[in-house]
């Protein structure tokens, strides 16, 4: 007997990031993907990091091409609490899903 995985606990929803290191969340997640289009016909960067801040990068500078969209598997990586910024404002929009712990 097959048993269907349960479904993710966390999904931030489709947001548009913002040019400087903000808070997605405060809770405790196991990150499993996150999904990122760049908006714009310019290159954008992406930076996603733990709470406790420099040093736990998960995504540092993350190149997006011009108007690319892409998933990132994180792999369930924990992350006590989540920041992320893009490279410019409203420039990007993403969508994290995971679980909380």
């Amino acid at each position: 007997m097959q048993v269907r995985p349960a479904a993710p606990t966390y999904d931030s929803g489709r947001v548009t990031l913002p040019d400087s290191l903000t808070a997605l969340t405060l809770y405790v997640v196991r990150a499993h993907r996150v999904l990122l289009c760049n908006l714009t016909a310019a290159k954008q960067t992406v930076t996603l990091t733990d709470r406790a801040g420099a040093g736990t990068e998960r995504l540092n500078a993350y190149p997006l091409q011009p108007n690319m969209t892409i998933v990132v598997n994180l792999g369930g990586v924990l992350m006590d609490g989540i920041s992320w910024q893009a490279g410019a404002g409203a420039a990007v929009n993403a969508q994290l899903i995971g679980d909380i712990q």
